[in-house]
């Protein structure tokens, strides 16, 4: 028997979100000594921002000499590990390029009572007052020199309005 019309079929995908999502692996790398991506990596309170930094491919920046920017790393205590675990790559690159400035800024500067500094991520901008970030995280630790960049240490990870 012949149709002049169309086949239709209607497609099953009930199953489609049914199965939990696999993280993606992130392998060991090594690191020049000295460098920003080196003191992230070796230092467990940061383990969490170094998954970010590895799931979003950018650990050779971090670990490249001519790098000369200035990080704001959250230690894990005060980080949401499932909501970071589920991030896909797009996600963790715009976390890590909003949490570095292109420049050096050091502790001094950090002290004014509003300052809006230019991030990584061109959309968006963090603003700083009396070593408080947006109003949700504080910078606990400061002027963390290394080889090719400076380092403060912040107890809540810096997350861009739009991910």
């Amino acid at each position: 028997m012949t149709s002049f019309y169309g086949y239709y079929q209607t497609w099953d995908t009930s199953n489609l979100n049914d199965k939990p999502r696999q993280r993606e692996t992130v392998y060991p790398r090594s690191y020049t000594p000295g460098t920003l991506m080196h003191y992230i990596a070796s230092n467990p309170q940061f383990s969490l921002f170094s998954y970010i930094v590895k799931l979003a491919d950018m650990d050779c920046l971090f670990n490249d000499p001519q790098f000369k920017y200035t990080v704001f790393v959250p230690i894990n205590t005060f980080c949401d590990e499932k909501m970071i675990l589920s991030l896909d790559k797009h996600s963790a690159k715009k976390i890590v390029l909003y949490s570095t400035i292109d420049n050096l800024v050091y502790e001094n500067t950090l002290k004014s009572d509003c300052l809006m500094l230019d991030t990584r991520l061109k959309t968006d901008r963090i603003a700083i007052s009396n070593f408080v970030l947006n109003n949700v995280s504080k910078i606990i630790e400061s002027n963390i020199t290394r080889t090719n960049g400076l380092i403060h240490v912040v107890n809540n990870l810096l997350v861009p309005t739009i991910i």
